[in-house]
């Protein structure tokens, strides 16, 4: 399963991010940053599936909630993508 990772500077901005994705309908989960990926910052981000990628990050965009970065993890390795 493919998965798309929203990743946030803080904390409390990935579960407001959750909070607002959910809001919506969407599954997502918060889950640590995977350390290839955490920088810098709580190393914290919101995962959901390929499929709700586009829709996550429209009530993301609707509630002015901005993301450090998005990745797609795909057999193990992660790549940064634009939506």
């Amino acid at each position: 399963m493919t998965q798309y990772y929203f990743t946030f500077y803080s904390l409390t901005q990935a579960q407001t991010a959750l909070h607002q994705i959910r809001r919506r309908g969407i599954d997502a989960q918060l889950k640590r940053t995977p350390s290839e990926l955490a920088v810098r910052g709580c190393g914290y981000s919101v995962a959901v599936e390929e499929r709700a990628a586009h829709s996550a990050a429209a009530a993301l965009t609707a509630a002015a909630i901005a993301y450090r970065g998005l990745y797609r993890e795909m057999g193990g390795s992660m790549q940064e993508v634009i939506l």
